[in-house]
């Protein structure tokens, strides 16, 4: 199979992802209004909508290596009538003419990549003259209390005993009344 580590894709992170870090990443001011964004590394497409609703791109194309996690994105994109284009393809190769997009974003998927050398000449490489690559990444532990709470209390835990640890532990999403 493909060269890729693919992170945990539970329901807490896609709620994070859906209403903290889509709309967090949408605002920076230097992602373009009204252009062409790709999201590389979109996973399950929570951030999509609050990058098309905030950024309103000419073009919107969410790009990622497991075609699993482009199908959950193709539902989740759907459901909230989002229009993006979902492609599964490698950073390391993207399936993009030079200079097509005008930003870059990769939101936590950077640490991830097998070659991030080859990742970013291919970013830079699909970018207009003056686009941004916008990506962000956790720092060490000790400067992130969040993440580092999160390994704390699972660190006696192993891969498949975390959920069962303490029934009801863990975020839960919440509806709208």
């Amino acid at each position: 199979g493909p060269e890729h580590t693919t992170p945990p894709n539970g329901a807490w992170r896609d709620v994070m992802r859906g209403h903290l870090e889509g709309p967090a990443i949408a605002r920076l001011p230097h992602l373009p209004r009204g252009q062409r964004i790709r999201e590389v590394g979109c996973g399950s497409g929570i951030a999509l909508p609050a990058i098309k609703h905030l950024c309103q791109p000419e073009i919107l194309v969410g790009l990622d290596i497991d075609d699993a996690l482009i199908a959950q994105a193709r539902a989740h994109i759907e459901a909230r009538q989002t229009k993006a284009e979902l492609v599964v393809g490698d950073v390391r190769a993207l399936p993009f003419a030079d200079a097509s997009f005008d930003a870059a974003v990769c939101q936590f998927g950077v640490m991830f990549f097998p070659d991030q050398d080859k990742a970013h000449r291919e970013a830079f490489r699909a970018l207009s003259p003056g686009g941004h690559h916008l990506f962000k990444v956790w720092d060490s532990h000790r400067s992130n209390p969040f993440p580092r709470i999160m390994h704390e209390g699972a660190g006696g835990f192993g891969p498949n005993e975390a959920p069962r640890a303490r029934k009801g532990a863990g975020p839960r999403p919440r509806r709208r009344p």
